[in-house]
């Protein structure tokens, strides 16, 4: 007579089986956070690195090269790789500060990044490639259109300039 086993209850070899792929699944999940982690550590010690390999990064951080907040980046890791005008152009100059990227306006804001991030040529900033406390805060945002000489109007470079003796060259209205 076949043996009829009470509905709900396993025999030994599924009790077996379920644990094996119990263990399998948990043991792929436990690996797939492990690397989750990893690369989300990765990425935010390569942005720290990108973030002290320029003459300011204070108070943007993260904003200066990407569009979302550090915040958001933190919880959604797959953020980052939107960049803003500036990360895109930093990342094309091989994430290397220099004359060739201190002389651009990545942000279209009349503003070199040079003079945003407080090294107006691209050759007085040389390091140290660390975190730096004391290092000045960035005059503006080379990723967004903030500058403040962006809200000056034709009018005021007009009185500005004539203020320094170019009144002949501009009319003030």
């Amino acid at each position: 007579m076949p043996s009829v086993r009470p509905r709900g209850r396993r025999g030994v070899g599924e009790t077996k089986l379920v644990k094996v792929l119990a263990s399998r699944s948990g043991l792929v999940a436990i690996l797939g956070m492990l690397l989750a982690s990893m690369w989300m550590v990765g990425s935010a010690r390569a942005t720290e690195a990108d973030m002290w390999s320029l003459p300011s990064y204070e108070p943007a951080r993260c904003q200066s090269c990407h569009r979302a907040s550090e915040f958001e980046l933190r919880s959604n890791p797959s953020l980052a790789s939107q960049l803003n005008p500036f990360g895109v152009d930093w990342k094309t100059a091989g994430r290397v500060w220099g004359p060739d990227i201190a002389k651009l306006d990545s942000d279209g804001d009349r503003c070199l990044n040079g003079a945003e991030l407080g090294d107006f040529t691209g050759t007085d900033w040389t390091g140290p490639n660390v975190e730096d406390p004391d290092r000045p805060l960035q005059n503006s945002n080379p990723g967004i259109i903030d500058c403040s000489l962006a809200e000056l109007s034709e009018r005021s470079w007009g009185i500005l300039k004539a203020v320094f003796g170019e009144a002949d060259k501009f009319k003030v209205r």
